[in-house]
């Protein structure tokens, strides 16, 4: 429930960021035309605003003419941001291109400070909006990583707990995407691992970095044996858990299909 309602919260936090993001791009294209006012666009040709740029388009071409760039440069010394304009154009061989070029760079180069002024005017009247808003996606997002983790903790103490009761942990056994079926495996040793259907933990440390574990596992005719190995390296069985967690998640997500042990049995047999 937690976690939903955060989500939702998220959802409508996102939404109003985005908006936010909107409003910003559609005001510096809105200021830039403004400051295009007045320039009569050659025949042929045809002007694109974009929040970076201004472009003289000739019609049925993709490449702009020629264009006001508008760059934010970041002062990593004093951890401010400022925009720069300039005008350029890309020059060739055709004269009506060339002068529409020349049209266009004499208009826009004595107003390359309006262009300026026109991004940053709007850029710092959305500032504290966008910190507002940008602020709250990611308080709401670290909220969920935190409740996320929280419960990750529970099921991962849940299977461990398991673990240390008389019955073990029953492994999560699952249909193999190459037919039969997968059953986890365990590292006891740096070079020895064994296919398990049920752990026990006994003898922890003080340390906690290591810990008896008591297997049970299958032979090829489906007997059970039963094993110990003494001073197992905790991490390995963390590993363990966690490779555990990500089958219950995957079959949550309907990717993987459990098994119980008995249908495996029943496979061999033929019952199934």
């Amino acid at each position: 429930m937690i976690l939903d309602n955060l989500e939702k919260q998220l959802e409508v936090a996102v939404k109003a960021n985005q908006e936010v993001h909107t409003m910003i791009q559609e005001g510096k294209i809105a200021n830039l035309k403004q400051v295009m006012d007045g320039f009569e666009c050659p025949e042929e040709f045809t002007v694109r605003f974009r929040e970076y740029e201004v472009g003289l388009m000739k019609e049925g071409s993709n490449w702009e003419s020629a264009r006001v760039n508008i760059d934010t440069d970041y002062d990593f010394r004093t951890n401010t941001k400022s925009i720069k304009t300039s005008v350029n154009a890309n020059g060739g061989s055709n004269v009506d291109d060339l002068l529409a070029q020349a049209k266009f760079v004499q208009f826009t180069s004595p107003k390359l400070e309006e262009f300026r002024v026109a991004v940053e005017s709007i850029v710092k009247y959305f500032d504290e909006a966008k910190k507002s808003t940008g602020k709250d996606v990611r308080d709401i997002e670290r909220a969920i990583s935190d409740v996320e983790h929280g419960m990750r903790q529970l099921k991962i103490k849940e299977i461990k707990d398991q673990m240390l009761s008389s019955e073990g942990f029953d492994s999560i056994l699952l249909e193999s995407t190459w037919g039969g079926f997968d059953i986890p495996r365990i590292t006891l040793k740096r070079n020895w691992d064994r296919e398990v259907v049920n752990v026990k933990l006994t003898n922890e440390t003080k340390s906690g970095k290591s810990v008896d574990v008591t297997y049970t596992y299958r032979l090829y005719d489906g007997t059970l044996r039963t094993g110990t190995e003494e001073r197992v390296r905790m991490e390995n069985v963390d590993k363990f858990i966690s490779h555990q967690l990500y089958r219950l998640e995957k079959i949550e997500e309907g990717e993987l299909v459990q098994v119980t042990l008995q249908e495996i049995e029943n496979s061999d047999k033929g019952t199934w």
